[in-house]
């Protein structure tokens, strides 16, 4: 029998972002919470998504779409 560990996964799109721009990155939870979010209100907003539903996140002169996606499964012995 294989233990799995299991990360929630989001799609994250910048809306002009000063360094990326437009573009869409995926995060796993505790990314997200690290370099996205920031705060733990904002975390347990994005944490409760289901599967395909989306926020929008505001930070300082950031926004972004934060879409929940799949779980990611990571083996491990």
């Amino acid at each position: 029998m294989q233990n799995f560990l299991i990360l929630k996964t989001f799609h994250v799109q910048w809306i002009n972002h000063p360094i990326h721009g437009l573009k869409t990155q995926m995060f796993a939870e505790d990314m997200l919470y690290e370099d996205v979010t920031n705060d733990l209100r904002s975390f347990a907003v994005a944490e409760d998504l289901s599967y395909g539903e989306a926020m929008l996140h505001c930070r300082e002169d950031m926004q972004c779409i934060i879409t929940r996606t799949r779980d990611l499964r990571v083996p491990v012995r």
